[in-house]
């Protein structure tokens, strides 16, 4: 099911509620003293329905790892998936200039691109997170990434603004146990409304207890 479909899909579920509850109220003015109660019935059965369906394609649900070279796409508002987050290269390295880590420094390189052909668009509010084998999360580093700009003089821009068909290239860096197994690298762009939304849809990675999509690092 594309992104667009499931929007529509939950589109719909909202629109039906909505006539549905104003029939609920018109029915028994109309002389229809049970409409009232069979309306309500079959609102609750269509949102029985709809969450059932969610929950169970959430719980049956399998993390996709995308190679290496393989972008993962956001869409905006669900009717197009214009933005996407590569990873162009990997260093691990047990110091960042003066920064030395606990474990092991990844130095993540990504690309953040855009295929729009005349907007300017932009991730809301990207998060980077890297997940072990056993799903344990790791959050960025922020000692490390601040020796990184030191180093290089360039700061990790998260949020920034992609001219229609343009790309930038930035990096984050996480301090992770050393000989981690299967890092992968999560991102979710977790600003805007957009979030609410996502939680309902079916079969989409942010929706209710879904395995998410994550980018490979090996």
């Amino acid at each position: 099911m594309g992104p667009g479909l499931r929007m529509l899909l939950l589109m719909f579920l909202l629109g039906s509620l909505v006539l549905g509850e104003v029939l609920a109220r018109l029915l028994p003015a109309w002389g229809h003293p049970k409409g009232k109660a069979v309306m309500r019935g079959l609102m609750l059965l269509a949102v029985g329905l709809y969450g059932g369906s969610l929950l169970t394609v959430s719980l049956t649900s399998r993390e996709r790892v995308l190679p290496r070279g393989t972008d993962l796409r956001f869409c905006g508002f669900y009717f197009d998936c214009h933005m996407a987050v590569g990873v162009d290269s990997v260093k691990r390295t047990p110091t960042v200039g003066a920064a030395r880590a606990h474990g092991e420094f990844y130095v993540v390189s990504i690309r953040v691109s855009s295929n729009a052909v005349r907007e300017t668009l932009r991730l809301m509010n990207p998060e980077y997170q890297i997940l072990d084998a056993a799903g344990r999360r790791y959050a960025r580093s922020p000692a490390g990434e601040e020796a990184l700009t030191a180093l290089t003089g360039a700061k990790a821009a998260l949020v920034q603004p992609v001219p229609a068909g343009g790309e930038y290239h930035t990096a984050v860096v996480f301090d992770l146990p050393a000989g981690i197994p299967n890092p992968r690298l999560l991102v979710r762009d977790v600003g805007g409304p957009d979030m609410v939304l996502e939680g309902l849809l079916i079969g989409d990675d942010d929706s209710f207890l879904h395995k998410p999509t994550t980018l490979a690092l090996q």
